[in-house]
């Protein structure tokens, strides 16, 4: 199978060989093949005439043939079949591709298209994020090392909550000299307390 750019023009094959109909061996160099003797099915559609122009006979029976942008526009499988008066039947099969994948495939030098770019800089940003996420990671697990930040932290907590009077288990000792910015008076003592 050969392949053929969508909707391209001046693309052009070399159909046959056409060989004589009654030895089943001559090739036949004079036939007149119009574009109306050259069926099309695109992509398994019926089959319908080529959109215009013939085949020119290039040697040993062979025509060459020029597609144009209508005969290329669907992509897929492209049937071709020739049966001209005189000749044996001919036929030959095409893929159709896009643009941008046939330029790819077989155009001299070509960088790969836009989509392979495009895939090319998401997985780029994918890695960026996972050396991110790897470096959050380590970063945890120093920080969750004895001398590491959470670790000293916890070292502060603990040495404020240590300086903390429990004269009476699960009772904070307090000197409360104000409540919400009022004084209170008396010796803590006794009861009611009031705030001047």
């Amino acid at each position: 199978m050969m392949y053929m750019k969508q909707s391209t023009a001046s693309q052009t094959v070399l159909l046959g060989p056409y060989i004589d109909d009654t030895d089943g061996k001559t090739a036949e160099t004079g036939l007149t093949i119009a574009n109306t003797d050259i069926r099309l099915s695109k992509n398994g559609g019926n089959m319908a005439a080529k959109n215009s122009g013939g085949g020119t006979h290039d040697e040993a029976g062979w025509y060459a043939v020029t597609f144009d942008a209508t005969d290329s526009a669907t992509v897929g499988r492209l049937q071709v079949s020739s049966d001209v008066a005189g000749a044996l039947p001919v036929w030959a099969e095409f893929q159709v591709v896009e643009e941008d994948t046939y330029t790819w495939l077989f155009a001299s030098g070509a960088a790969p298209d836009t989509q392979v770019a495009a895939i090319k800089s998401t997985v780029d940003n994918v890695e960026s994020g996972v050396g991110i996420i790897i470096q959050d990671t380590n970063e945890l697990q120093t920080d969750w090392a004895n001398g590491g930040r959470l670790d000293l932290l916890l070292d502060a907590t603990k040495a404020k909550t240590d300086q903390m009077v429990f004269t009476k288990a699960n009772e904070l000792d307090a000197n409360t000299k104000s409540i919400n910015d009022a004084e209170v008076v008396g010796d803590g003592n006794a009861t009611p307390w009031d705030g001047v």
